[in-house]
C-alpha cells in the first residue's frame, strides 16, 4: 500500500462513505463516533475499529481511495500532502470515479444538463442549480419529498420544509417554494447525491449531464 496517513477528518469521511455508497448501516456507529469525538477530539480507536472489522479486501480498497498521499521531504521529518486535481470539462459519472483528496480542492464554474449552460461558483451551486432544473422539468415533485438517497439513509436530501432531521446535521438552501436541498457536503458528495438523486428518480439515463473544473 501507497505510504500514507489517514487523518480524523478523512476516517469520519470514510464511515459516511461507507454507510451512504455500500450500503451499511452504520448510523449506531457514526453516533457513538461522533459523541465520542465530542469528549477526546483526537481518539481515533473507534474508527480504526470500525474499519479494521472489514474484510480485508474491502477494507483494503477503501484505505486506497481515502488514505492521504504523502512525501517525505529532503530531511525526511515532515510530511506534505500531494494532490492532482481534475480540470476541465467532466461528465457527472466520469467525476464520481475521482476520490476525495482528489476533488477537494476543485471549484465549478458551469453546470451542464443537455447542454444548457448554468454559471456556478462553488459545489453547493451546482446542486441547488441541479435540483432546480429537476424541479423545472417534472421531475422532482412535491410527492417525491421527502427524497432519501437510499433505501437505508434517514437523511434526507431534499424536504419541503428545509428543517434538519433531528440530530442530523445538514444546511438546508431554498430551490423553489416548499423545496429545499441539504448543501453541507464535500465536492466529493455533492456528485454523489447528484448521480444518487437521479437514481432514486428512475431518470439516471434521461440527462446528460456534464461539470466544468
Amino acid at each position: 500500500m501507497e505510504e500514507g496517513r489517514i487523518e480524523h477528518a478523512r476516517l469520519i469521511e470514510i464511515i459516511k462513505f461507507l454507510a451512504s455508497e455500500k450500503g451499511i448501516a452504520m448510523d449506531i456507529f457514526i453516533e457513538e463516533i461522533e459523541t465520542a469525538i465530542e469528549k477526546k477530539k483526537d481518539d481515533t480507536s473507534n474508527l480504526m475499529e470500525l474499519l479494521m472489522s472489514l474484510p480485508s479486501a474491502e477494507r483494503e480498497k477503501i484505505l486506497n481511495e481515502f488514505m492521504t498521499p504523502v512525501q517525505k521531504t529532503s530531511k525526511g521529518d515532515k510530511l506534505s500532502t500531494q494532490s492532482n486535481s481534475p480540470s476541465g470539462r467532466f461528465q457527472l459519472k466520469a467525476l464520481e470515479k475521482f476520490g476525495i483528496n482528489e476533488l477537494t480542492n476543485t471549484k465549478p464554474s458551469k453546470l451542464y444538463i443537455d447542454n444548457k449552460e448554468m454559471h456556478i461558483k462553488s459545489w453547493s451551486d451546482a446542486t441547488i442549480s441541479f435540483i432546480g432544473h429537476l424541479i423545472l422539468s417534472g421531475d422532482l415533485r412535491k410527492d417525491n419529498l421527502p427524497l432519501y438517497l437510499s433505501d437505508r439513509s434517514s437523511k434526507a436530501f431534499v424536504n419541503e420544509t428545509g428543517e434538519k432531521d433531528k440530530d442530523k446535521d445538514g444546511i438546508f438552501k431554498k430551490v423553489a417554494e416548499g423545496f429545499y436541498v441539504d448543501v453541507k457536503y464535500n465536492a466529493k458528495y455533492h456528485i454523489l447525491n447528484m448521480v444518487r438523486a437521479l437514481e432514486r428518480l428512475n431518470i439516471a439515463s434521461k440527462y446528460f449531464i456534464e461539470i466544468e473544473l
